[in-house]
């Protein structure tokens, strides 16, 4: 079950959004979302996974991940875009790849955390 599906993060360098996702089950997620899935994922045990439709990267989180984890995820995101559009980063001058990744953790971080303080707040 979705627990939290924020609005899409426009990535406007490269016309894709991001949309987190909050769910209890990536499975579950993915056939909310109505994505693509294989019978294998329905025994995944992950705790998040990234999947692609209509130029909507979707960072899916189950709701026990930790900080780091976020943050991880965020990195495969601006990846599967790079892998997409097909650029190839240049560890030799990576300035716009860091830039990039680093503003989508930032958005990704700071959405997840509203998700978690509001329901702190709703808790007290």
């Amino acid at each position: 079950m979705i627990h939290y599906k924020g609005n899409p993060i426009l990535f406007h360098p490269l016309d894709y959004s991001v949309v987190l996702i909050i769910t209890d089950s990536i499975i579950d997620a993915k056939k909310e979302l109505g994505l693509s899935w294989e019978l294998e994922d329905a025994n995944d045990e992950g705790e998040a996974v990234v999947s692609l439709s209509d130029n909507i990267v979707y960072c899916i989180v189950t709701d026990c991940v930790k900080r780091l984890t976020v943050l991880h995820e965020a990195l495969h995101c601006i990846n599967f875009i790079y892998t997409c559009i097909n650029a190839v980063v240049d560890v030799e001058n990576d300035e716009i790849y860091v830039r990039n990744a680093t503003w989508l953790q930032d958005a990704i971080l700071t959405e997840w955390e509203d998700y978690y303080n509001k329901l702190a707040l709703k808790k007290n």
